[in-house]
Order: C-alpha cells, then structure tokens, then sequence
C-alpha cells in the first residue's frame, strides 16, 4: 500500500536539485530528522538530540510543532555553583606565631568573622575585622590563619593573582551584635545561537541517464568484463544527506560561536551578511569542565574524573553521572 509520495519542486532533470528540494519533505514534518538520525548512527550528535525524540508533539499548536522566528535562543537554568573569591593581589605577611594577615579580593564578599579556604593550599583563614574599600575592584582584609598550635605559615604560592577561595563558615563570638547572610542568585541565563547550514548538488541530464552505469563500473560489476573496483561513486541522493547530516553533526559537536555579548557576528559576508553560528556541544562544555591528560586509562583516573564532577554537585551522594566515550574508550 503506497501512503505517501515524495516529489521535489522541480522533478524535471534540467534543474539542479538542492537542498531546497528536500526542504519539502524535512521542513514540513520535522520528525522524520530523527529517521535520518538513526540512518548515520555515528554522527553521535544528532543522535543523541534527534534520534531520541528531541522533537516532541504540542497539543496547544494548531500547526502542532512550536515555530522558532529567531536566531537567538535563551534559556535560563539553576544551577547551585559554590562562589569563588579571587585574590586581587598577593597577600601581606605570612601567618607566623598568628600573626595577621592582609589579603586582597575582588569583592566584598566575606565579613567580619567569617572562615574561608583557599582552594589551592586548604588553607583556612578567618577575617578579623570589616573589609575595607580601596577601589571597586579591590578590597583590604585583615586576616589570620585558623590553626591549633600556631605552627602555620601561609602558603603564598597558592595564593597569587586570581587563584580563588571560597566561603565556609562563620566564628561568632558572645554577645556579638551582627551577622551576615550568603546570598546570590542560583539562576543562570545562557544564550545561544541556531547555525544555518546548506549543502546543494547538481548534474546534468546527460550524467543522469547514465548515472546507474557509472555507479556499476565503479562498484566493478559488471558481465564477467568488469571486476575492479576504480572509484567510489555513490548515489547523488545518498551523497548530499550524508554531507548535510555530517556538517550538521559536527557543528552541533565542534562549532564555536560567531556571536558576540552584544548579538553581533564577528564573521561577515563580502556583501555585509552576517554569518550567524552557535556553540557546540564541546565549547560549551569546555567553559566549564574540569580537564584532566592521562597517558593510561585506569582506576585512578576514573576516580579523579569522579572526583571533579562530585565537587561540582550540589550534593556529594546520590548523583547519576553518564559517559559518553569514544572508539578508544
């Protein structure tokens, strides 16, 4: 039983089939990407967003599919990142005997008698007194190491221009009259921008007549005459969906933006367009992912990587982290 039939724009062989051909058949059902998907199972990109159902029904559209009439695209999400306070310059003093301290940040965002840790030493340090303003951007604080015996001495190396620390608690003696309140927004707005892409193919009346027998010499078939493969020849069709699904995949991968802060392209045509790309999935990572050389795969490795990803988590149990490897692995 025949449902369905599929025919291009332009059926007659004089014109040159293009990618608007197919727009036909993909623009009007969107679905059917995930059919495609799932024909080129390595293209792990696009099979992990279209092949498994990245496209979903809506019951409030009378087109039933949601039509995007932008580039841009904003989504908003919450997130549970610790806060890191970067050192402005290098700190005054040493520690010795509880000696104090002057540490200098970026921002006023620890207070009188609160405990922090530098990130690289593990170091802890509690503020002696109210953080005094010396530019917009720099910030004095009299500090001290937090330790039993006196024996601590700070270390500097960990502690240069924009290494970090982050906020761990508050000492608050009897009777004291103030506190403070760690706040800040969990909610990050992230932004990102559709890329457009095209791949067209062309032929001549002349080569589609003949195009069956090209495709069997370079196969090698043939009656008996025929029996080396000289060229690889595929079918025009076959060719311009494996061209478009692998530009597709590998910016879906690998494309870094072309957009700046403001919305404008870096990238211009020679006649003034702009050349509008969006992030991959790997620069978008990259700008927060922890990176991690190895020579060997191992156990150890396994349990630093396990180890990065736990201290990112909102909570250190309880979390499900998947995988995705390639050939190697």
């Amino acid at each position: 039983m025949v449902i369905a039939n599929y025919v291009n724009i332009k059926p007659e062989m004089a014109h040159s089939r293009t990618y608007e051909d197919f727009y036909k058949f993909l623009g009007a059902r969107p679905e059917y990407m995930g059919v495609m998907a799932r024909m080129a199972t390595q293209n792990t990109a696009s099979y992990l967003t279209e092949a498994l159902l990245n496209v979903y029904y809506n019951n409030k559209s009378v087109n039933k599919f949601q039509p995007i009439n932008s580039m841009l695209v904003e989504w908003s999400i919450d997130v549970e990142f610790i806060k890191r306070v970067e050192f402005a310059a290098i700190p005054t003093g040493t520690g010795a005997a509880g000696s104090d301290i002057e540490m200098y940040f970026s921002e006023r965002y620890y207070e009188k008698y609160d405990t922090f840790i530098i990130d690289g030493s593990r170091q802890q340090c509690i503020v002696k007194a109210t953080p005094e303003r010396r530019a917009d951007n720099f910030y004095k604080y009299i500090c001290q190491l937090v330790d039993s015996d006196f024996s601590a001495i700070l270390d500097v190396n960990s502690c240069q221009v924009g290494m970090t620390t982050r906020f761990l608690t508050n000492i608050m003696p009897e009777y004291n009259e103030k506190g403070y309140t760690k706040y800040q927004s969990n909610v990050e707005k992230h932004r990102n921008w559709l890329t457009e892409h095209r791949c067209d193919i062309s032929y001549s009346a002349r080569y589609a007549q003949m195009e069956d027998q090209f495709i069997r010499i370079a196969k090698g078939d043939g009656a008996g005459e025929l029996s080396e493969k000289v060229f690889k020849l595929n079918k025009m069709e076959k060719d311009l969906l494996d061209s478009f699904a692998t530009v597709k995949n590998n910016g879906l991968l690998l494309q870094k933006t072309t957009m700046d802060l403001n919305g404008k392209s870096t990238v211009m045509t020679e006649d003034g367009r702009p050349l509008i790309a969006g992030d991959g999935l790997v620069p978008q990572i990259e700008r927060f992912a922890s990176k991690y050389a190895y020579a060997k795969i191992n156990v150890n490795v396994i349990n630093t990587v396990m180890e990065q990803m736990t201290a990112k988590a909102v909570n250190p149990t309880g979390n499900h982290y998947t995988f995705i490897v390639n050939d190697r692995l």
